[in-house]
């Protein structure tokens, strides 16, 4: 009974195919270029678009087995290979199971799947992203992931400002600009862009009408702004390397006031004035070693030899919370930060761990504690409290605190993190040291700082290397080159996008 009924469904679906359905081809386009990458066989079987299975092998270059007895066939992509069967809904993909709301078609040793229901299933298991397009019969293929993301412009007194955000890294030096006929050209060498996602326009910005995205080669992607009126100046700047920022200027001439006011405005982004704070002193040792040595005495010597390069390379102010061994309670070294106009806060420390097998650095900002370890952290070096005079005029850092922080020093949390990262690679680089990464926890040296501010942990004294190390006025002055490179790194960029 049951072959009977098998074979009177292949006998219908075999009608279906034959009476019903009508021959179609699917185009192929890359997005990233916009252009055709050839076609692929299909078939219209009542409301639904039915892929060869074959041509799609064909047309991606996968190569393919086929078991006409047992009517299956097996993509082997680089992927995973991919299994389907004839009159059936199931699509094994690496011993994965996936169903379909509809059965494989079966017609001349070639298999037809609903299309729409197959991208859905490939993507995530195929080398590259497809996306069907219903409405034009196209199949949109991603080969290289676009890197260039999102376009954001403002409209200035005096010109506009471009923001690109992209998912690579790119250096001042691989971003090109050029102008012709009315047209601004921003070329990314390593860029990659979907052609097909244009970028909208905000309306009200009257300087720039349009933005078309072109793939100019493999290595080249191009964003084209055509741009009214003509451009006296343009200045590309990186806030991170993920943010590109492009200030145009145009031939209109600012007043007197306008330009003094600016100028003043910049003036209040320079850094200027830069706060080192070396960790505990005083009764407050800090951390102590497995060989009886200090945080306190480490962390004034990293100060110090920070200090002297800083000054070598820098002609601004460089304070110190202290220079000498004394006791400085928590919201006296925030307070004579932004009493002193500090416009960057580093404070500099030592860690430790119950288990003697952590090692390397680690950089933190304010913010909520997102593992235990991070929050162990900032209890211990909270801790200080217990030794003060006055100790109720301590917040509670709680979820709610760090909120209205956030909100009070909402100018300050990105450049603090952008602070963070530039240090936590420099120290990479200069001291070979392993990095724990970037992290926040609820510092108390931190709360209340009207600046960009960090706290750096620069190795674990309760392991056996680490405080060898940190014994050794070699690696003191390489931690204390690479924070000076990182801070000088981190000025340079703040100060470019802020002018």
């Amino acid at each position: 009974m049951k072959k009977y009924q098998l074979f009177l469904l292949l006998i219908f679906l075999f009608c279906l195919i034959k009476n019903d359905a009508v021959a179609e081809k699917i185009s192929v386009i890359d997005r990233s270029r916009g252009k055709s990458m050839g076609t692929i066989e299909s078939i219209r079987a009542g409301r639904y678009e039915f892929v060869s299975i074959v041509s799609f092998a064909k047309n991606f270059n996968i190569s393919y087995k086929l078991n006409a007895f047992i009517k299956k066939i097996t993509l082997h992509t680089p992927k995973n290979p991919i299994t389907i069967t004839a009159l059936n809904p199931y699509i094994l993909i690496d011993q994965n199971v996936y169903q379909m709301p509809i059965n494989t078609l079966y017609q001349n040793e070639d298999f037809y799947v609903p299309i729409k229901f197959f991208v859905e299933i490939l993507n995530g298991n195929f080398p590259y992203e497809l996306e069907y397009n219903e409405t034009d019969n196209a199949l949109l293929v991603t080969t290289n992931f676009p890197n260039i993301t999102n376009v954001s412009i403002e409209e200035m007194e005096n010109g506009a400002l471009i923001q690109i955000n992209t998912s690579k890294n790119f250096s001042t030096s691989n971003i090109f600009t050029s102008e012709s006929n009315g047209w601004f050209y921003v070329d990314f060498f390593g860029g990659r862009i979907d052609t097909l996602r244009p970028f909208p326009v905000n309306v009200t910005i009257k300087g720039i009408k349009k933005i078309i995205p072109i793939q100019l080669s493999e290595e080249t992607a191009r964003l084209s702004f055509r741009v009214l009126p003509a451009i006296k100046e343009n200045n590309v700047y990186l806030k991170t390397p993920n943010e590109v920022i492009i200030t145009l200027r145009t031939k209109k001439k600012l007043s007197d006031d306008i330009l003094a006011d600016l100028e003043k405005e910049r003036e209040k982004w320079k850094i200027d004035v830069i706060v080192i704070d070396a960790g505990h002193g005083g009764r407050d040792p800090g951390a102590i070693g497995l060989n009886n040595l200090f945080e306190k005495k480490i962390t004034l010597a990293i100060a110090m030899e920070l200090k002297a390069e800083l000054q070598k390379q820098l002609d601004i102010k460089i304070l110190m919370t202290r220079e000498s061994d004394n006791f400085i309670p928590l919201i006296k070294r925030t307070k004579f930060a932004n009493n002193n106009q500090g416009k960057l806060f580093l404070s500099i420390h030592v860690d430790s761990n119950p288990s003697s097998r952590i090692h390397g650095h680690t950089v933190y900002i304010l913010g909520p504690a997102k593992t235990e370890d991070a929050r162990r952290v900032a209890q211990l070096e909270n801790s200080v409290i217990r030794l003060e005079e006055n100790q109720n005029q301590y917040v509670d850092l709680s979820e709610a605190t760090f909120i209205l922080a956030a909100n009070a020093q909402n100018l300050f949390i990105k450049e603090s993190e952008d602070f963070a990262s530039i240090l936590d690679k420099e120290i990479k680089n200069e001291c070979e040291s392993y990095s724990q990464g970037v992290k926040q926890a609820g510092f108390q040296v931190l709360y209340g700082a009207s600046m960009p501010c960090v706290l750096l942990e620069t190795a674990f004294l309760t392991n056996r290397y680490d405080e060898q190390k940190l014994r050794t006025k070699s690696f003191q002055r390489s931690i204390a080159k690479a924070l000076c490179k990182g801070i000088i790194k981190f000025k340079d960029r703040y100060e470019a996008f802020n002018n």
